[in-house]
């Protein structure tokens, strides 16, 4: 295995293979476009009293519960979030964030 495959995905290092490899999208919904496109494009996070602690607690028990793949991709990430929750999630599962 290259030290490239090793660097960028150490999940893969760990289990001496690359020669396949799974790949998770995910859209998280950041907070910023929920807050200013809520009346028009999210009425319903407001009516069932989804906020971002709400929603930060859901998707770290689904990611820690059901996530098997070996490299992630998320979409819609607010910077502040990504260095307040995602990289020190994912990182406390072995992923490194790019």
């Amino acid at each position: 295995m290259s030290s490239l495959v090793a660097k960028i995905c150490p999940k893969l290092a760990l289990r001496g293979s690359a020669d396949s490899f799974s790949i998770i999208s995910y859209n998280t919904l950041a907070e910023i476009y929920c807050q200013r496109n809520k009346a028009t494009s999210y009425p319903w996070l407001e009516s069932l009293g989804i906020t971002w602690d709400v929603r930060k607690q859901q998707l770290e028990k689904q990611f820690r519960e059901d996530l098997t793949a070996d490299i992630v991709c998320l979409q819609e990430i607010q910077f502040n979030h990504f260095e307040s929750f995602f990289q020190p999630l994912f990182s406390s599962m072995g992923f490194q964030g790019v």
